[in-house]
């Protein structure tokens, strides 16, 4: 990760959080928010996309 900027927001796909390296960077430079859909969420996201 290369942001030089302060105050920023960083949305990432969720690739971007598989690897434990990019983690713990995210981690030691700022606040990190991660969003859990509930299962019955997650099942509507896969529905409506394969439309």
């Amino acid at each position: 990760m290369h942001s030089r900027g302060r105050g920023i927001v960083l949305a990432t796909g969720g690739a971007a959080t598989l690897r434990h390296d990019n983690r713990q960077d995210f981690k030691r430079r700022g606040v990190v928010i991660y969003l859990q859909p509930d299962p019955h969420e997650k099942r509507g996201r896969i529905i409506v996309s394969a439309h």
